[in-house]
């Protein structure tokens, strides 16, 4: 009898993650260190008192916009 390795094999019910999901791609992914946005692409939030008011009544009520999560330049508009 042949022993077959079961370690590349995928199982139904089982969800991979990390390594042993990218382990069955042919292409290898090397982890990069995340890179910052240049100085001249980047925005100051504007700091105006509607703009806070906005906010504190986001946080107040546990709520986020959708420009907050895409880290939006247009966030003060």
């Amino acid at each position: 009898m042949t022993e077959t390795n079961t370690s590349n094999r995928k199982i139904a019910g089982v969800k991979e993650t990390d390594a042993a999901k990218t382990s069955r791609i042919p292409i290898k992914i090397i982890p990069q260190p995340i890179q910052r946005k240049p100085e001249w692409i980047r925005m100051k939030v504007p700091d105006s008192g509607r703009y806070q008011e906005i906010k504190k009544i986001l946080r107040e009520n546990n709520l986020h916009t959708v420009c907050e999560e895409a880290s939006c330049p247009n966030i003060g508009e």
